[in-house]
């Protein structure tokens, strides 16, 4: 599964994403996101199953 989201802020060390898509906010480490990241920046995120 693949959602888009827009980072909305950076708390210590973690991006607050928010998703229209599934209206969730999402807490990623920022060390997880390619790159630098910025407030606005639209991401797709994968979603796996692990099991």
């Amino acid at each position: 599964m693949v959602i888009k989201a827009v980072i909305d802020r950076i708390e210590g060390e973690n991006a607050i994403l928010l998703s229209d898509e599934i209206e969730i906010e999402i807490s990623i480490p920022v060390s997880m996101i390619d790159g630098e990241c910025r407030k606005g920046e639209v991401l797709d995120l994968t979603i796996e199953d692990m099991m």
